[in-house]
């Protein structure tokens, strides 16, 4: 929430106008199902929860504080989308929308239909009938935004690349209007081009492949699409950390690409995040707005409930020294009379009970407020 609010206290453009916008960028929710990880239920029920109520969470509060004028979703919507049947699909669509329950446009992702000769047209198609076409352009703000779908474009069937590479090939080349690039898949880029100090894992985005995936888009793809669409800006997704790089255009001229970060907390990113484009009478202005770091905060919720208990203990204990003091006597009398191991077992039993009282009240309180932060915030 203190996040979202910081966002909202940069780089705000003037009231929204034909002229001028604000776009959050939102990349690879990747929302976690019962096949992301191998673990137990109980643990796959809560890693499922948790990682939806951060992003809803978050997604709340970003659109209560930045107010963007678009949202533009980009790619990898589910985690395993490409694997579901078409009736646990739905369901996962309805979950989504609960998660991100506003008008946004959406972009596919491998995640979502699977990668290049590994994508069925079966998937894509259903993909566009609950989340629009994969490659589209729309105008606004006096830019052209051009949404690639480089998965598809990858695949070697005609079948699946075709709408890609037709969208491609529709786009003038005398248009004056310019264009912003948006593609899941970030696009090739020499492996000396490092991707600035604010990336949290290495230094550059590795040029590999594997199931259902690729880092890059090839080289010749990447200089096909540069070419057709000539983008003044690129964003990507997919990596799931932060990537700045230049591409070199023809006519002398270069485009910056950002790659956006994931805002989901269970991708393995410390430090979510989101992209704010802001549009105000023709010039652009990023601002990279990160997330709190949900699994340090359970961290310290973890160290706040040992700090807890080691004081309540120590403060027993304690307690318990000081009337053993102030009432020896008497102790000493009872001790000759029924014996040593009876009354040592008593005492020891009656010593602990405050203790385990105050773990049970503390966490009363405990719980009950963390249960209604979790509804109010």
């Amino acid at each position: 929430m203190f996040s979202a609010r910081n966002c909202a206290s940069i780089n705000h453009t003037s009231t929204p106008s034909i002229n001028n916008g604000r776009l959050l960028l939102v990349a690879d929710p990747q929302m976690t199902d019962d096949n992301s990880y191998n673990r137990s239920w109980i643990i796959m029920q809560l890693s499922k929860f948790y990682s939806e109520l951060y992003m809803k969470r978050s997604y709340r509060h970003l659109e209560n504080h930045v107010r963007p004028t678009d949202t533009i979703i980009m790619g990898d919507l589910m985690d395993s989308g490409r694997d579901w049947d078409d009736t646990k699909y739905a369901s996962e669509v309805d979950r989504f929308r609960r998660i991100f329950p506003s008008k946004a446009y959406y972009m596919v992702g491998n995640h979502d239909v699977g990668f290049g000769n590994g994508i069925q047209k079966h998937l894509v198609e259903r993909f566009e009938d609950y989340f629009g076409p994969t490659s589209y352009t729309f105008e606004k703000y006096g830019y052209t935004f051009v949404i690639v779908d480089t998965v598809s474009l990858s695949s070697s069937n005609p079948a699946i690349r075709n709408d890609a590479l037709h969208m491609l090939e529709s786009l003038s080349s005398n248009s004056t209007i310019p264009r912003i690039l948006l593609t899941h898949v970030p696009l090739f880029r020499s492996p000396q081009q490092t991707c600035g100090s604010q990336r949290q894992s290495g230094s550059h985005i590795a040029d590999r492949a594997g199931y259902q995936y690729q880092n890059l888009v090839t080289e010749e793809l990447t200089l096909l699409i540069l070419d057709k669409v000539d983008p003044v800006a690129v964003f990507s997704g997919d990596d799931h950390d932060y990537c700045k790089v230049v591409h070199q255009l023809r006519g002398n001229h270069s485009a910056v690409e950002i790659t956006v970060p994931t805002i989901s907390m269970a991708q393995g990113l410390k430090y979510p995040g989101v992209m704010i484009l802001n549009i105000e009478q023709g010039q652009l202005a990023t601002d990279l707005c990160w997330l709190p770091d949900q699994i340090g905060l359970f961290l310290r919720y973890a160290y706040l409930l040992v700090f807890t208990i080691v004081l309540l203990l120590t403060w027993h204990i304690f307690q318990y020294a000081f009337k053993s003091n102030t009432n020896g006597a008497g102790y000493h009398l009872a001790k000759e009379e029924l014996g040593v191991q009876h009354i040592q077992f008593k005492s020891a039993k009656r010593s602990m009970s405050p203790f385990f009282y105050s773990i049970r009240d503390v966490a009363w309180v405990g719980i009950l407020a963390y249960i209604i932060c979790i509804f109010i915030l």
